[in-house]
């Protein structure tokens, strides 16, 4: 039988090293979401009219009515719901793995509150939420990336943790 003191270690102990697992297992959510997010049906690479190419990653940028390389990226209509086009790679760099200490515009922060657990993920270029949540004043329609990836891979991902977080609770308050 554990005295009152005892088992308030054992439980502290427990809380300290669950909180410990379930930031590594969120760090690994959010580098899923940030994977998830620059795919298709999310983003797709900007492609080269005349060629039908994408030149993402190249030296050849597009912008929105300026040539590059012989070649004009199209302004696009705002009845254009496809999803978000990838130009200057920006964006998707800063959502894409790789911590923040890599990519100073990236949000990735885990809160851990005892045996509760909050991820938040995101961007901050300037053009990053215009993209997720539209903007009415500009006639720039929504093409979210971060939430609905961030619902796929809850979706994907709650029933691996299921299990990991209940045997991790039940050793951690074992004192295993």
């Amino acid at each position: 039988m554990l005295t009152p003191r005892q088992a308030s270690e054992r439980f502290s102990l427990a809380r300290r090293k669950f909180a410990q697992q379930a930031e590594q297992m969120a760090r690994e959510t959010a580098n899923q979401v940030g994977s998830r997010a620059t795919q298709m049906p999310y983003m797709r690479h900007a492609v080269n009219a005349s060629k039908g190419t994408a030149d993402v990653g190249s030296s050849s940028i597009f912008r929105p009515g300026h040539a590059s390389h012989g070649t004009t990226q199209s302004p696009r209509s705002p009845s254009d719901n496809g999803p978000l086009r990838i130009v200057s790679t920006r964006l998707r760099k800063s959502i894409l793995p790789g911590g923040t200490f890599r990519r100073p515009e990236a949000i990735e922060n885990v809160f851990t509150t005892g045996f509760r657990l909050r991820l938040e993920k995101g961007s901050k270029v300037p053009y990053a939420a215009t993209h997720e949540y539209g903007d009415p004043r500009r006639n720039i329609p929504a093409r979210p990336y971060i939430k609905p990836a961030a619902n796929e891979t809850r979706r994907n991902l709650a029933r691996k943790y299921a299990k990991e977080y209940k045997d991790l609770v039940v050793t951690s308050l074992r004192g295993g």
